[in-house]
């Protein structure tokens, strides 16, 4: 069953946890992010008291109630709001949700920097999360160290993009291993701009990944079963030049493998063209691509004295050959089952990629004329 997790990091001489919350051990499934705006709990009714104090008043009464005649939590809830505020709990809520929202686009328009983040104080403070994400890059771009605060919070209370702006915070600061660690948490939970940064330090900057501290991290990550994780510290292993190990290398990238994800969309994320089959990097299905090809490259190497030998063997018989040299390519392929699995599946169903017209107008624009079609125009 899935349970709330967090994980601790170190900025600014304080501890920090980062939550992921419906994220299940075996899964391998990034942990949705919460899709409202504005957390309703942390909405305030009057000074000093929110949304959520109201909630756990009604709550003592509710589990305080004796007998048949006992109502339902939110039929007391409802009570209260009546008396108090003479609507029901949830159109109070949708209420002052949208005055929230007013009032942060006001804030976000303005141009007095010193208004604009005291309304954005008072706005995350009540649970906007965008709200949260703003003020930490406003902070952020000051040098204001508090920044950490909102994107952590912004992260905990369900913002995509947070542990990007809080990675980039932190690699400012000289501290990539912690910058990796929440890189790779925003990939397990989601965000594809975390992943294709992590895949852009292994492309230009792997010797990033070779610090101790980051190994650390690397290995920090698996332990919690991201994919992204065992994918990158088995190429780093594999592939770097400071701490290359060949064998555990390959090990890891065995353990990336075995990483099953039950997503509805196979691990895809959404096509780059609507109804298409392109996607984009970063997602759990372009992961799974790259281990593919490390695990082909892995079984050639393993396969390949093996090949050598029976291939030096085989009967100089022309037919009987033909036959022996499929029978060894069957028996040796090296091609792993999930990336044999989607190319049957990529022949099935064809090429379906919708045309890009605006692209096809532009090479018909740049094409040179058919001289063929030109001299039976002039013939005519």
């Amino acid at each position: 069953m899935a349970q709330a997790k967090s994980l601790a990091v170190h900025a600014n001489g304080r501890e920090f946890q980062l939550l992921f919350e419906n994220y299940g051990d075996e899964s391998g499934s990034p942990a949705p992010y919460h899709s409202i705006d504005i957390v309703g709990d942390r909405l305030l009714l009057s000074e000093n008291r929110a949304v959520a104090d109201f909630k756990a008043s009604v709550r003592t009464v509710f589990k305080s109630q004796t007998g048949p005649a006992s109502l339902k939590e939110v039929e007391l809830q409802n009570q209260g709001s009546q008396r108090e505020f003479h609507k029901p709990l949830q159109a109070v809520i949708q209420q002052r949700k949208e005055s929230l929202r007013q009032r942060y686009e006001h804030a976000h328009a303005s141009s007095d920097r010193a208004y604009q983040v005291d309304e954005l104080r008072v706005c995350a403070h009540q649970g906007h999360v965008q709200a949260n994400l703003d003020l930490g890059v406003l902070l952020d771009a000051e040098g204001n160290p508090e920044c950490v605060d909102f994107f952590i919070e912004a992260h905990n209370l369900g913002h995509p993009e947070s542990l990007l702006c809080l990675s980039k915070t932190l690699f400012k600061a000289g501290d990539a291993g912690a910058a990796v660690r929440v890189l790779l948490l925003g990939a397990r939970c989601g965000s594809i701009r975390c992943a294709q940064l992590l895949l852009s330090i292994r492309e230009h900057r792997l010797h990033i990944f070779e610090a101790p501290e980051c190994l650390e991290a690397l290995n920090e990550g698996c332990g919690y079963g991201a994919i992204q994780a065992k994918y990158l510290l088995g190429f780093v292993l594999r592939h770097g030049e400071h701490c290359r190990d060949e064998a555990r290398g390959r090990a890891v990238m065995s353990e990336a493998g075995a990483v099953r994800h039950f997503r509805a969309d196979k691990g895809k994320g959404a096509p780059l063209v609507k109804d298409g089959n392109q996607f984009p990097a970063g997602t759990l299905a372009h992961f799974e691509q790259l281990i593919d090809l490390e695990l082909l490259a892995i079984r050639s190497d393993e396969l390949k004295p093996e090949f050598l030998a029976r291939l030096a063997s085989l009967p100089d018989e022309g037919e009987k050959t033909r036959a022996s040299y499929g029978e060894l390519f069957h028996d040796l392929n090296p091609v792993p089952e999930r990336m044999a699995r989607r190319v049957a599946d990529w022949l099935a169903a064809g090429d379906d990629e919708p045309v890009d017209e605006a692209k096809l107008e532009r090479m018909k624009a740049l094409a040179l004329p058919d001289e063929g079609a030109m001299k039976e125009g002039d013939h005519a």
